[in-house]
């Protein structure tokens, strides 16, 4: 996985695997420190097509030794999954700005997935239980939600109180 120094920002490309190494993520970071960074770090992993265990522990470990707070901005499905069941991608005041979502048009059997806003195109809640998401309308196709979510918003609701406070 390659990453990308911009402003603020971490912004990484490829797969993250048992190839990614933990030495790397830290020489990017200290690049971006050099840049004169300010918490929180927006992490952009949009083009990372895929992440097996052995790379979730390296990121578990780099953002561990890393001690301050990330923003996650354009997080990709298979992230939020992982959101989903790590709890610890969300310590040292670490939040999700914006996430993609699966959405599938049942006229053109088309699946897509949507970038949501934390806060804006998915209300902040305790409780996603009887939330319903609208559909979306892109060119006359109707794509409806692929998941449940209560399910695939969970990570907000558990860290619910965090979130409200950083995406006011």
């Amino acid at each position: 996985m390659k990453a990308a120094v911009l402003p603020n920002t971490l912004a990484f490309d490829g797969i993250l695997d048992e190839v990614s190494s933990f030495n790397h993520l830290v020489e990017a970071f200290e690049k971006l420190k050099q840049t004169g960074m300010k918490p929180p770090v927006n992490l952009d992993f949009s083009k990372v097509s895929y992440a097996n265990s052995a790379g979730i522990v390296t990121w578990l470990k780099f953002t561990q030794a890393a001690k301050i707070s990330f923003k996650y901005i354009n997080a990709p499905i298979w992230l939020v999954n992982q959101f989903n069941m790590i709890r610890d991608y969300f310590q040292n005041g670490s939040y999700a700005e914006s996430i993609e979502a699966p959405y599938f048009s049942p006229a053109t059997q088309e699946s897509r997935a949507f970038t949501l806003q934390l806060g804006k195109d998915i209300p902040l809640l305790n409780d996603y239980t009887n939330f319903v998401m609208p559909n979306r309308n892109v060119s006359g196709r109707v794509y409806e939600i692929d998941f449940s979510p209560e399910l695939y918003f969970s990570f907000i609701s558990e860290n619910y109180p965090m979130f409200k406070e950083l995406l006011k």
